[in-house]
């Protein structure tokens, strides 16, 4: 039997408004499980945008992440962080909490380049 050390395990992580989600998040997903050695890649749909940007509601937006994450096979899941911590999603939070409830593994930030500009906002 062999044991896996912390942080052998990589998940990508990847969150967003997905409000909803559409091609260009199942071709980045799809290209980064593709080339990067990630062992998961979670869909992480936002609680709240920090921005003030008008959501469907979580539940709606979980459940189309649940669908994408289904195309994508199954190193790909929909995650409900945002949803427990609730309030305002800001991904150094999001970041902080997976990291401590999953000493396990290690992870690494996906992100859109339509967001990149912003990356200075984000940890609010």
């Amino acid at each position: 039997m062999t044991t896996t050390a912390p942080g052998d395990r990589t998940v990508a992580l990847f969150g967003g408004s997905f409000n909803p989600p559409h091609m260009g998040h199942v071709l980045l997903c799809a290209y980064a499980l593709g080339t990067r050695p990630a062992d998961e890649l979670w869909l992480v749909p936002a609680f709240r945008h920090a921005f003030g940007k008008v959501l469907a509601p979580f539940e709606d937006r979980l459940e189309m992440c649940r669908l994408t994450a289904a195309l994508l096979g199954p190193r790909a899941l929909a995650s409900d962080v945002e949803g427990k911590l609730g309030g305002e999603s800001r991904t150094l939070v999001t970041l902080r909490h997976v990291r401590a409830a999953h000493p396990d593994r290690r992870f690494v930030l996906l992100v859109g380049s339509d967001v990149l500009s912003e990356r200075q906002a984000w940890f609010g």
